[in-house]
């Protein structure tokens, strides 16, 4: 056992009971990390849904239990930056409840108040930071299982931002009990600036009202913030409760391939989800997807104040004994207000370094644009339908080319920043939908190259959809602004270089 940490914690780990600690698995002599990095040998424990080479994982059911023979990579990124992986933590059965009873194995006890549940489905973790055996421990987020238990336990739990379209909610990371903690994980660096701040006390998908001691730390909180620079809102809620609907029909859907014996509520989660036609899940998978745009055309705000829990966690076995049809709904009425952020798609943030980036759109290539254009102005000059734009040369040879590239890049960057950027940043934020805010992009576009004709106005619409369409889905304008830069260059240096000879085109 070389590492003085993990010693000291599997001292502490022994005179506790399964239930206090909230370990489902924990050996000191098999750990994994070799502690050199910016984490520095902090001790994180696995939530047991995620595999690490060597250990056992349980998946939250006694029933499922393997070694693993290969390591999730977000883990193996913890690892190579430094951390000590050491034991599993407990978790609900494949991680399908917002409480934590696993099958067949101890449900962890809620330090903060014995007796009864610290929420889940990352309650084991949890317990281990509430606790204090851990500074952090990883946990993993698609309805509700970092926040849930944070909450739950009195710690700091961040889902991070990452993609979910195509109705994946599920995104890993960490339970804390403090701030720093999760900047330094997530490598977050601290920023001051004044932020727009809405409240949220209205339930979103059960009309359960917030207990009073609960509201009063909620105003007493925003009352603060305001004199500090900050500016505050009241938010209500931004949709039907087909919302929540179609997050149940993508989470039961996800439950067709699990196999063997189950506990209840994955059985009857399993049994649900096979009764959904390919129909309805494409349905409620666009509904799912369309959550993002709903919330942030409606709330104009950098960060929400809300209440996670509706009243203080109930007893341990309090959910799990109603019976599948009525332990499903019953926990989303303990969380009244958390359905928007299983939904919410995010731009993919940088990943950890052995993760691969998740499905972001390619920036769009400059020929993809170019040569398409191209094609479109040679043939409305033959049809008829468009004059041909003979550009301004410079007659000083050394500096042309220079010139030029210059007005290429300015044109670029001042086109990309305002009719991309700010535009669809006030248009969103003026309430407009995502299709209206892309169109008036890509039609401002077109409209000021009217000039150079009509295929030239129709070409930097196509242009601007595609553009604006990039923007929305990653949040990124500097591949626009490189992309722009290179077809311009392209155009103004190449009529250059050929001496303003376009008869290869017929021109």
């Amino acid at each position: 056992m070389s590492h003085p940490g993990v010693a000291a914690l599997a001292e502490t780990v022994a005179g506790l009971t399964p239930e206090e600690h909230g370990f489902a698995w924990f050996d000191p002599a098999r750990v994994v990390g070799h502690g050199h990095g910016d984490l520095g040998g902090m001790i994180i424990p696995a939530k047991d849904l995620h595999d690490v080479a060597g250990m056992p994982t349980s998946h939250g059911s006694s029933s499922r239990t393997y070694t693993a023979t290969h390591t999730d990579p977000f883990l193996q990124s913890l690892i190579d930056r430094g951390a000590i992986i050491a034991g599993k933590t407990q978790t609900s059965e494949l991680g399908m409840t917002a409480y934590c009873e696993p099958v067949g194995m101890p449900a962890p006890d809620n330090p903060r108040l014995p007796g009864h549940t610290p929420g889940g489905s990352s309650g084991g973790a949890a317990v281990a930071v509430a606790r204090g055996l851990v500074d952090a421990a990883h946990a993993s987020d698609g309805g509700g299982s970092i926040r849930v238990p944070a909450a739950a336990c009195g710690l700091v739990g961040l889902k991070p931002a990452h993609d979910s379209r195509g109705g994946t909610p599920v995104a890993q990371g960490f339970l804390t009990r403090d701030l720093a903690t999760q900047a330094r994980l997530h490598r977050i660096p601290p920023t001051i600036r004044p932020l727009r701040i809405g409240v949220l006390l209205e339930p979103l998908h059960a009309n359960v009202p917030v207990d009073a001691r609960t509201t009063a730390t909620i105003e007493t909180a925003a009352g603060r913030l305001e004199p500090a620079g900050h500016r505050l809102s009241t938010l209500t809620r931004p949709y039907g409760t087909w919302a929540f609907e179609a997050f149940t029909e993508v989470l039961a859907a996800r439950s067709r391939i699990i196999e063997g014996p189950a506990s209840p509520i994955v059985t009857w989660l399993r049994e649900l989800g096979l009764s959904i036609s390919t129909p309805e899940l494409r349905q409620a998978v666009r509904a799912f997807d369309s959550v993002g745009d709903i919330v942030l055309g409606a709330w104009d705000v950098d960060v929400v104040i809300s209440p996670t829990l509706a009243f203080p966690p109930p007893p341990l076995g309090h959910f799990s004994t109603l019976g599948p049809e009525a332990d499903f709904p019953a926990p989303p009425r303990w969380t009244p207000r958390a359905s928007p952020f299983h939904m919410l798609a995010g731009p993919p943030p940088t990943p950890p370094p052995g993760i691969p980036p998740r499905a972001l759109p390619p920036a769009p290539p400059p020929a993809l644009i170019g040569i398409p254009g191209l094609a479109l102005y040679v043939s409305a000059i033959h049809l008829g339908l468009s004059k041909q734009v003979i550009p301004t040369t410079l007659d000083s040879p050394w500096w042309e080319i220079p010139v030029l590239l210059i007005y290429s890049a300015a044109n670029a960057f001042g086109e990309e920043i305002v009719v991309v950027m700010w535009l669809m940043t006030r248009l969103r934020g003026l309430g407009w939908t995502v299709p209206a805010t892309i169109a008036a992009s890509a039609i401002l576009r077109g409209s000021y190259h009217l000039y150079q004709g009509v295929s030239a106005g129709f070409g930097n619409i196509v242009m601007g959809v595609v553009f604006a369409w990039f923007y929305h889905r990653t949040g990124k304008v500097w591949p626009l602004v490189i992309a722009h830069f290179l077809i311009d260059a392209v155009a103004f240096v190449g009529y250059s270089a050929l001496g303003g000879d376009l008869s290869w085109l017929g021109l």
